[in-house]
């Protein structure tokens, strides 16, 4: 398969993900939703504003979840994911935010503070080959403020509440029961790992190591957070960590966990590489020399989490056009291993 094709084969794929996952937590669209693991919503909509300008029931019922649950947002998280991952354009996020929910605008005001004041007008929504779509006769007034054209946006009542049941909406839940807090994503990730550093949970967790530290230590005075000590580094652990499992979720068996922190802006920044490596009718070996130096930028170290034996790219890259089947391969393989379990 040449790259060509693949790139949309892999856009099919990311399209796929991103529709799981928002029917997980209440949108109505096509095929099954997401199953099993829990969904991370700031993580899903970054994800979203890069996967979704191609879709557009799909983006558009995005931001009608925003409307319907934006308070669930957490906004220090979704800030420091966008400034950390540079995976969406920051005044996208911004029209997304105050098209769904106006009230959040102000939450995010230090955003509007980051790159240039200048706005050069794009369209939003892309056609197969990256081709603008028509907007129609009216553009929308709030994303054209903020640089991109799009039709008027129009709520199509396609968002119902979030599940109250499920593995899938279980940190939206915790966040409902907790409040917006570190404690809310460092319980989700103690359910599904047996132990942790709070290095290591506060890289996956999208907060910053003082915060992670903070709340562990605090959370271990209850009686329910264990820590241990090998005299160089400090693991936690939830006691009794399958019958927190079974209460919160309401059925045994722990699924492992995923890092989508780390996984979604890799499987964005794959999709916006595709994209420049086929462009302006580039030959094979013009997109396998793209695609390589791509490879070598280790950009993709969160989509190898998910299955390390599996690693994407590696020390030894075949040379010239033979890179392109050994890539498309094992992106596949990764994706199938993330989408395991699935129906």
């Amino acid at each position: 398969m040449q790259l060509n094709d693949y790139k949309l084969e892999f856009r099919k794929r990311m399209l796929d993900l991103a529709w799981r996952q928002w029917v997980a937590l209440g949108l109505q669209g096509y095929g099954a939703k997401w199953k099993h693991s829990p969904i991370d919503p700031e993580a899903l909509i970054m994800f979203t504003c890069e996967v979704g300008r191609r879709d557009q029931r799909l983006f558009d019922g995005m931001v009608e979840w925003v409307e319907r649950n934006g308070r669930w947002i957490n906004v220090s998280r979704a800030k420091r994911l966008l400034r950390e991952t540079k995976v969406v354009p920051y005044k996208l996020f911004l029209g997304l935010v105050e098209r769904g929910d106006p009230t959040l605008t102000s939450k995010f005001k230090a955003i509007q503070t980051w790159g240039s004041d200048e706005i050069q007008p794009m369209p939003l929504f892309l056609g197969p080959d990256a081709e603008p779509m028509p907007t129609g006769r009216t553009l929308d007034p709030v994303f054209q403020q903020w640089g991109f054209l799009r039709n008027t946006y129009e709520n199509r009542k396609i968002c119902g509440p979030f599940p109250g049941v499920g593995a899938e909406t279980l940190l939206l839940r915790l966040r409902a029961f907790t409040g917006l807090n570190a404690r809310a994503e460092l319980l989700n990730y103690l359910l599904l790992h047996s132990s942790g550093s709070p290095r290591a949970m506060a890289r996956a967790c999208g907060y910053g190591a003082p915060t992670v530290t903070l709340a562990l230590s605090e959370m271990s005075e209850s009686g329910w957070v264990d820590l241990q000590s090998d005299g160089r580094r400090v693991l936690y652990s939830l006691r009794d960590r399958e019958k927190w499992w079974s209460l919160l979720v309401g059925w045994p068996g722990i699924p492992k966990g995923v890092d989508w922190v780390a996984v979604m802006p890799a499987l964005c920044q794959l999709h916006v590489m595709l994209e420049e490596a086929c462009r302006d009718e580039a030959s094979p070996r013009q997109q396998a020399s793209r695609l390589r130096r791509f490879l070598e930028s280790k950009s993709l170290q969160g989509l190898n989490l998910v299955a390390p034996e599996l690693r994407i790219g590696g020390n030894r890259l075949p040379s010239g056009e033979e890179l392109i089947p050994v890539f498309q391969q094992q992106v596949d393989q990764i994706l199938d291993r993330l989408m395991e379990g699935q129906p």
